[in-house]
């Protein structure tokens, strides 16, 4: 066995002459240095993903409208390029979730290979396709569903790898600040999404909403591999010595198995699935009803009704942040435990956005119902951060994977709960609507009756992975078992 002064074990390692300590200080300086622009990356990523998601909504009413246009003294209308049918249109909006439904294997991958390179390959790989997409429409709907598909699958990968991104990059106290900074950029995404792509429209054509989002997304990946090249601080080029160390963030690397049947029926993993879905049925509700339910009750135009529904959007870009400090303060000040940080932040929020939900269906003046939304997408803020945290307490080792799972059912619900509502508002009126807030309502509040019942965040006994060692490594390699990254 080679011995700590052996150059085959440190060969080029300019550090070998450093104690253990000595080397966990340049680790620490090294992960302090750039978890801040990190985030800063991951948070842009998250707004190229969403932005890359909802692009198709504006872009297919601009294809389907009329096109005036000035030609001297000559005004020249030209029919829309595509003419579809609701049920067309209804099933190309849903392609992207069928291949989001390949959540779980983004999480096993990003465990297995790492965060960094599965989140960036990912919104490479949408933004690369979205250049595709003018083609593929012109060339036959079915290569655009192949295209939409692949497109949803690779997002769908990028997602769980911010948990394992946050496990390796951030300090153990900060953690769930780095994860709701990572997701607010989905946030930021609703409240610039439809404004950019209404622009690009306007001032070119349809396509230039493609041309232009995809550019944008390329754009970050570059910055992405240019910035991240490594999923860890210690993988760096000036620790690439081989070391044998005990840390949280190398779990992942040295795991062969999956304990799928202890994580398959683990108790907090189902608590999680539970939130997800009650937190799922509230996000449609901003993201998909308020816009419906707006055009049905009140004679606003598509316009005003996109501005009116991104003002949620926009209050939730400056919560985030403060909640994610929130929660680790009281964590860190031991006012309550982690577990019971979480069951309120979601069980809490999500049970008072119910109520709200309900009061909606029955409040007449405008203003009075953007305020509810506005209280409704913050209450929202608070379930998110703890769904999106959780998976990091219980299991750190198999998070993304856990994440993947959870964000699987989260995408069933998205591709229900539009059949839901085409069931139960056949006629758009607000008697109906107030049947499907009702209705929501109460499964909302059953769920998060049973999660803050049931849910824990504590470690799992099947998560803790023990490294084995020979004597002669402990022996020889003692002193920098000690690190911690």
């Amino acid at each position: 066995m080679n011995s700590i002064g052996d150059d085959s074990v440190f060969e080029y390692d300019p550090h070998q002459n450093k104690t253990s300590s000595e080397l966990q200080m340049e680790i620490d300086r090294c992960r302090s240095s750039k978890r801040y622009i990190i985030a800063l990356l991951v948070c842009f990523g998250s707004l190229n993903m969403f932005i890359l998601r909802t692009n198709l909504t504006i872009a297919i009413i601009e294809m389907m409208s009329n096109k005036t246009i000035v030609v001297g003294n000559r005004t020249i209308t030209r029919e829309p390029e595509f003419k579809w049918d609701s049920k067309t249109r209804g099933f190309l909006w849903s392609l992207f979730y069928y291949g989001f439904l390949a959540t779980p294997l983004g999480g096993y991958l990003a465990d297995k290979y790492g965060g960094v390179r599965i989140y960036g390959y990912g919104i490479l790989v949408t933004a690369i396709l979205t250049f595709f997409t003018p083609m593929n429409l012109r060339l036959s709907i079915y290569w655009f569903s192949i295209c939409r598909v692949i497109q949803g699958v690779a997002e769908g990968m990028s997602f769980p790898s911010i948990q394992i991104i946050a496990l390796k990059w951030s300090r153990p106290d900060e953690r769930t600040k780095f994860v709701a900074f990572g997701y607010t950029g989905v946030y930021i995404g609703t409240a610039v999404s439809f404004p950019l792509c209404g622009y690009l429209a306007h001032k070119y054509d349809w396509t230039a909403i493609f041309y232009g989002t995809g550019m944008i997304a390329l754009f970050w990946a570059l910055m992405w591999f240019l910035i991240v090249p490594s999923d860890s601080p210690q993988n760096e080029s000036r620790f690439s010595s081989r070391l044998s160390v005990n840390s949280e963030t190398e779990i992942s690397r040295k795991m062969t198995t999956y304990p799928w049947k202890h994580i398959l029926t683990s108790k907090s993993l189902w608590m999680l699935i539970i939130g997800r879905i009650t937190y799922a049925l509230g996000y449609n509700i901003v993201a998909l009803c308020f816009p419906l339910y707006l055009r049905d009750t009140t004679t606003y135009n598509t316009n005003e009704i996109s501005q009116l529904s991104a003002i949620p959007n926009i209050t939730t870009v400056f919560v985030m942040p403060l909640l994610g400090w929130l929660a680790d303060y009281l964590i860190d000040k031991k006012i309550f435990s982690t577990s019971q940080v979480h069951r309120i932040y979601l069980s809490g929020s999500l049970f008072i956005a119910a109520v709200i939900l309900i009061s909606i269906g029955y409040i007449s003046k405008l203003a009075v119902i953007i305020i509810c939304l506005v209280l409704f997408k913050i209450l929202l803020s608070f379930a998110i951060i703890t769904i999106q945290v959780m998976p990091v307490c219980i299991a750190p080792a198999y998070s993304s994977l856990i994440s993947g799972i959870t964000t699987l059912w989260h995408t069933i619900t998205m591709i229900i709960t539009p059949l839901c509502i085409g069931f139960l508002v056949t006629d758009r009126s607000i008697e109906q609507w107030r049947l499907y807030f009702v209705s929501t309502a109460i499964v909302m509040i059953l769920g998060s009756i049973v999660f803050f019942t049931y849910a824990t965040s504590e470690l799992q006994p099947w998560a803790i992975i023990e490294e084995e060692e020979d004597d002669d490594n402990e022996t020889e390699m003692g002193s920098l078992n000690g690190l911690k990254f």
